[in-house]
């Protein structure tokens, strides 16, 4: 199951507040039964009883992720269907928040507060305070929850700059005449090769990949590696932005 497999074990030294089985059993998440069981297993496997509550999905990933939060003294947060304003996406660049597995998502006077993989890392914490120049309110998330509102946070300015672009493409463009097909005035397509090329250069992206497809193209940027489908562009668009790249 994808969402449980990017819970993080970690060796954090528990609590006052007991262990994330007690709090669990406090929330009616776990049964006596249950508690006996995940630790037999663990005494006979030597996993912790976190991985296996994980491993046989008895308890939501989010569930346990806010149960460790409460052991770290930290808030958890999800931040699916929140809207990151860009002035604070520009505070971390994605090439960080990508590699650290972090985003921001708001601030207060100057704390910044950041939804990270590890918030107890006090490391990463000081680099981005540094880097952002910001005191930082550190929160707990999941780690794909994290990864997924980096690709679609971060693509967000991108998304707008080229809708914008492409609608001046429809406006400026010629009517279809006997002649031959429609001819895309230069400028507005220019605009978005500046766009993707700029994005490029801010994500640290390797390459850019520009795939037609039979209705439609593929824009994706390679970063870290990885590709990354950030935008669709109308198959209309295809030849003139090729030529230009």
């Amino acid at each position: 199951m994808a969402q449980t497999a990017q819970v993080q074990f970690q060796n954090t030294a528990i609590s006052a507040s007991g262990t994330i089985e007690d709090i669990l059993f406090k929330q009616g998440l776990l049964s006596k039964e249950q508690i006996s069981a995940i630790k037999l297993e663990s005494i006979n496997t030597g996993q912790p009883p976190e991985k296996i509550i994980v491993e046989h999905n008895i308890v939501p990933a989010d569930k346990i992720a806010a149960a460790r939060a409460t052991l770290l003294h930290v808030p958890f947060m999800k931040l699916e269907g929140k809207a990151v304003g860009t002035d604070i996406l520009n505070l971390i660049p994605e090439p960080v928040a990508r590699r650290y597995k972090l985003i921001p998502f708001d601030k207060q006077g100057d704390e910044l507060q950041v939804v990270m993989e590890d918030p107890l890392d006090l490391q990463i914490i000081q680099f981005i305070e540094k880097k952002s120049g910001m005191r930082i309110k550190p929160y707990l998330g999941l780690t794909e929850d994290i990864l997924k509102e980096i690709s679609e946070q971060y693509s967000q300015n991108l998304t707008t700059d080229v809708t914008s672009a492409l609608k001046e493409v429809e406006e400026v463009k010629p009517q279809e005449t006997g002649e031959g097909p429609e001819i895309i005035r230069e400028a507005p397509v220019a605009n978005i090769v500046n766009q993707l090329l700029e994005y490029a250069i801010k994500t640290r992206a390797s390459d850019i990949h520009i795939e037609p497809a039979e209705d439609r193209t593929r824009v994706r940027f390679r970063i870290d590696g990885i590709l990354h489908e950030k935008i669709i562009l109308p198959k209309g668009v295809h030849d003139a932005l090729v030529s230009r790249i």
